[in-house]
């Protein structure tokens, strides 16, 4: 008899809605190393790591020296999660589009929410967020074969909004 047990680990890798985020390196970089350290000792591979893609092409544009570090940091991350066997997939929260940088904490406003849902969005700023998205995570981690999703916000009504570039972009999976 076979006892394998078969699960799906997955993780959202973003920092806090809010007036505040909180720091990358608390809210996102040390609890997912923790989380790989788990992971690599009991052996554990194929879990999937949902990207906030949105918070990174915002950190990304920020000409701050602490702002580019982040992002560093989080591409050398996201590139030891993928080296350990791991999945890296898009989890788009519009809400960026608005957050204000707040320099001197090198924190995020996040308070304005306007745009929380993806059916908020214009139909080019849909298109420009998933393009810039999926080619700023094949820009770090490399191509994947297969692409797996998760909405922001659990806004994925109407699907009519997201059917489109999940075709475009090979995307298989939404979770």
């Amino acid at each position: 008899m076979d006892n394998t047990k078969h699960l799906l680990l997955t993780f959202d890798y973003e920092l806090f809605l809010g007036s505040k985020s909180g720091s990358t390196k608390n809210c996102i970089l040390l609890p997912t190393s923790k989380i790989l350290e788990i992971l690599e000792t009991y052996q554990i591979k194929n879990a999937i790591f949902f990207v906030d893609t949105t918070y990174l092409l915002r950190l990304k544009e920020i000409d701050n020296k602490e702002a580019q570090l982040d992002f560093k940091k989080i591409s050398e991350q996201l590139i030891e999660m993928k080296n350990n066997g791991h999945y890296i997939f898009p989890h788009l929260h519009p809400h960026w589009l608005d957050a204000k940088y707040i320099e001197k904490d090198n924190h995020w406003d996040l308070s304005d929410t306007k745009k929380y849902s993806f059916s908020s969005l214009s139909a080019e700023e849909k298109s420009q967020i998933f393009t810039d998205s999926i080619k700023l995570l094949t820009e770090i981690v490399g191509p994947q074969e297969v692409l797996g999703y998760r909405a922001g916000g659990w806004c994925i009504q109407p699907f009519s909004d997201f059917e489109l570039y999940f075709k475009k972009h090979n995307i298989q999976y939404d979770f």
